[in-house]
């Protein structure tokens, strides 16, 4: 069991909260990245907007705890997902997206946190099909209790299942509380990460507070005592195992690979997306 301060890195003209990678925990396999937008007041005109762009061989995903995330691709998609929703992408083989904000959210502003985690794919799936899902809240698998709101985007909790299918069977849930609570989570993975984006609990008598991660290796299950109104989001995976290489928006097995990927985006075979 360990615990990992999140260190803040500039994105675009802001900046964010990021616990994986740092210096101590270069990645916690299969999670190879993990990106908090504190929870912040947007004011009109004043949202985000990161323009097309490539990605292959990995699962970039964007849980929305607050606010509304627009994305687009090259495959087509066009969606909007809101507050309590993810959107899902599996890049493998390659995609162009962007991603931002809605005109009517720009236009009124409000309340914006998310979080986009980087899931690590095997080696034979990295050239799989890209696709997209976006879900919606009211589509979650529901594990909540009394105090406790437990959105379930993939995997399976406490015999819940999340609408998410993926090639690395990872186990994925958004969590809200009041506070006062006490959870016993089962779900899969020989790594677990809870990442607290505000207030604070205790695993094993171990205390983790706003902004940090507990990575917890080879354990069935979690009891996570929550003291305050909290949000956490709650991984499970199982160890890759095999060699990174990483560049830029791509994560793959080898240099060559690397080398590949940057051609084929230069050269369009990851699809045209024009804004």
């Amino acid at each position: 069991m360990q615990i990992f301060q999140s260190i803040d890195v500039p994105v675009g003209n802001s900046y964010v909260k990021q616990p994986i990678p740092q210096r101590e925990l270069s990645e916690g396999d299969p999670f190879l990245l993990l990106h908090h937008a504190v929870l912040k007041k947007i004011e009109p005109g004043k949202g985000f907007y990161v323009g097309p762009h490539p990605h292959r061989g990995f699962q970039p995903i964007t849980f929305v705890f607050d606010g509304e995330v627009h994305h687009k691709d090259s495959l087509g998609n066009d969606s909007l997902v809101k507050t309590n929703g993810v959107q899902w992408i599996n890049a493998g083989s390659g995609l162009m997206h962007s991603e931002g904000m809605s005109p009517a959210f720009l236009e009124k502003g409000g309340d914006f946190e998310m979080i986009q985690l980087w899931v690590n794919l095997k080696s034979e799936f990295k050239m799989s099909h890209p696709s997209y899902m976006g879900v919606d809240a009211d589509e979650m698998g529901r594990a909540d209790t009394t105090e406790t709101e437990i959105y379930v985007v993939s995997g399976s909790m406490n015999q819940i299942n999340g609408p998410v299918q993926n090639h690395s069977n990872v186990t994925s849930a958004m969590v809200k509380s009041q506070g006062n609570d006490t959870l016993e989570l089962h779900f899969s993975g020989n790594t677990k990460i809870v990442y607290v984006l505000s207030g604070n609990i205790t695993i094993e008598n171990t205390k983790v507070d706003k902004c940090e991660l507990i990575k917890i290796d080879n354990q069935d299950s979690l009891k996570i005592q929550i003291h305050e109104p909290s949000r956490l989001l709650i991984l499970g995976g199982d160890k890759i195992q095999e060699p990174i290489r990483a560049y830029g928006p791509f994560v793959m097995n080898t240099q060559s690979e690397i080398v590949q990927a940057l051609n084929d985006a230069h050269s369009g075979k990851m699809g045209v997306l024009t804004e």
